[in-house]
């Protein structure tokens, strides 16, 4: 499975859908419990860790994965000025030349931060 996450805001980790669904699906062999975390955030510039990474419920399917040189990820920080009232989302792409990951107003699709680009 993609996923795509926020990880951590000026420097400082945050709970975030990638730690959260590995957390939910601990001890449940392959079957992956997802889950999307919300967070509010203040109107004004910060910075933001992004991630996007496949993930998987078993440590040994992304052993495999990444063996099979089908596991890709990209992370890095990008500054990010939210506005009041507005909502965004983490999106990306995972391929094998070239991920990215960045943060899009939900509800316009707009592009908001600068993309992190994986090799």
């Amino acid at each position: 499975m993609q996923l795509f996450a926020a990880t951590g805001i000026d420097g400082r980790p945050i709970a975030n859908a990638s730690s959260d669904s590995h957390s939910a699906s601990w001890g449940q062999g392959y079957a992956m419990s997802v889950v999307l975390t919300t967070r509010r955030v203040p109107a004004r510039a910060m910075r933001i860790k992004l991630l996007g990474t496949h993930q998987t419920a078993a440590p040994i399917h992304e052993i495999a994965s990444r063996a099979a040189g089908t596991f890709f990820s990209v992370e890095g920080v990008v500054d990010f000025q939210p506005e009041g009232g507005r909502h965004y989302i983490v999106k990306g792409e995972l391929k094998k030349a070239g991920s990215s990951v960045w943060i899009e107003d939900r509800e316009t699709g707009r592009v908001v931060t600068e993309k992190v680009v994986g090799k």
